[in-house]
């Protein structure tokens, strides 16, 4: 894959501008990292799920710069068929799934990154040229609006695609079985794009940085590298068909007031130190390959498992490589797990879950109850219970997000935990597969 690539090219680029042009037999020093994060079958929503609870990686907590590249399973037919349920357009719910993410991305409590989204789609989920064009176009406008930095695969390579949709560089792997069948369905682009990919985005990269530089460079020598700071800070009001430009500088200037100091005290100050948001995230498909492992995940969780529950009832399933805590032969005994609050107050608990399809999963349903226990004096208050569907109609086996507030917020103390049990009240198996506590 293309982000694979982009690394090792950056920081061999890095020596070649610095004049050593036998970068080819060394081994150059790592100024760019790059940590690809997608996962199969997720969009842009998952996406902002991810940054919203602080699911990434230790290592890459605070990133420089993030890349959307979520286009082509933005424009997925599962993300239609939402949009269908939903009584909206392609366009239309493609447009809330990019604006929610980019928001996301651009309103972290530390120092804001280089925001880049990229659209790659020339499938053909969708057969009229001009739908399949909506997510580009909402990128744009978004792009546009927010002032975070936009690039198109599939505008630059449309023409040569378009032409002839039989040539096999550019256009997605497997349209055609055979130089006379007819068009196949097919959405993902083959190993040119991949190629083309990361040659664009490290020139992309290299100019941004060089006009960011001479920007400032200038902005210094007038003195007005202050204000420009300070605009960083300030996002814009949401972006609406019906927003009107009469209301726009008075919301945008109320929104620079509010969260644009605040924002930049938190970036200033801890700018080598993240500021937590979650006092637990884990979500499976988020913590790099390796830790996909069934072992992985039960050695990662046995400190959170509850003493006083002697019976392993769930384990960790990896079928379809998607694994995550399901009972064992439709057990009814719950999975309890005990997690401290020690890192941040909290408020929500959100669970990422599988649905899936067939006999299996048939009236598959879990009840989460959450207790806070009070260790000092071995105390339990109930703050919530919630039911969960692990079934759709759909043959297809997706993630899916429930996010519930407690009763009462949950203050971060050093004898206070909160105790999750989930208990399999009907069906033969579920799910989980992400469990954060936050703000």
């Amino acid at each position: 894959a293309w982000a694979a690539r982009l690394g090792p090219f950056l920081n061999h680029m890095i020596l070649l501008m610095g004049g050593d042009t036998t970068s080819r037999i060394k081994t150059p020093k790592q100024v760019f990292s790059v940590y690809n994060h997608a996962m199969g079958g997720t969009n842009s929503d998952i996406g902002t799920k991810m940054l919203k609870y602080e699911l990434l990686p230790k290592d890459f907590s605070q990133p420089d710069v993030i890349i959307n590249a979520y286009s082509t399973n933005d424009m997925h037919i599962n993300t239609m068929k939402e949009a269908a349920a939903s009584g909206r357009t392609i366009g239309d719910y493609v447009f809330d799934l990019q604006q929610n993410f980019g928001r996301q991305a651009l309103s972290s409590p530390n120092c804001r990154p280089l925001l880049l989204f990229i659209n790659d789609y020339l499938g053909n989920e969708q057969r009229e040229i001009l739908t399949t064009m909506e997510a580009g176009q909402t990128m744009d406008a978004l792009a546009n609006y927010y002032g975070f930095g936009s690039m198109s695969y599939a505008d630059m390579t449309r023409h040569f695609v378009y032409n002839h949709t039989r040539e096999t560089t550019f256009s997605p792997d497997h349209w055609y079985r055979n130089p006379t069948a007819n068009m196949r369905r097919e959405v993902h682009p083959g190993d040119g794009m991949h190629t083309t990919m990361a040659w664009s985005v490290a020139y992309y990269l290299f100019v941004t940085a060089s006009h960011y530089c001479s920007t400032m460079t200038a902005a210094v020598e007038t003195g007005s590298w202050q204000s420009m700071l300070d605009d960083t800070f300030a996002l814009p009001p949401p972006l609406t068909k019906s927003y009107s430009i009469a209301d726009v500088s008075r919301d945008w200037s109320a929104s620079r007031t509010e969260r644009a100091s605040e924002t930049k005290q938190s970036c200033m100050a801890h700018n080598t130190t993240k500021i937590g948001r979650c006092s637990f995230g884990w979500m499976s498909l988020a913590m790099g390959e390796y830790t996909l492992e069934p072992k992985w995940i039960e050695d990662f969780f046995e400190p959170y498992l509850d003493p006083k529950s002697t019976n392993r009832t769930w384990k960790v399933e990896k079928a379809g490589n998607k694994p995550g805590w399901a009972p064992i032969d439709a057990s009814k005994e719950p999975l309890s797990l005990v997690i401290p609050v020690t890192k941040a107050d909290t408020k929500t608990v959100t669970i990422f879950f599988m649905k899936s399809y067939g006999e299996k999963w048939e009236n598959s349903r879990v009840e989460l109850t959450v207790f806070k226990v009070d260790d000092a004096v071995e105390k339990e208050e109930q703050l919530l219970q919630q039911r969960m569907e692990g079934f759709h109609d759909k043959n297809t086996s997706e993630v899916y997000v429930e996010e519930m507030a407690l009763s009462s917020p949950v203050p971060a103390e050093q004898n206070t935990t909160l105790r999750l049990q989930f208990q399999l009240v009907s069906g033969l198996t579920f799910k989980v597969m992400g469990i954060t506590l936050c703000q």
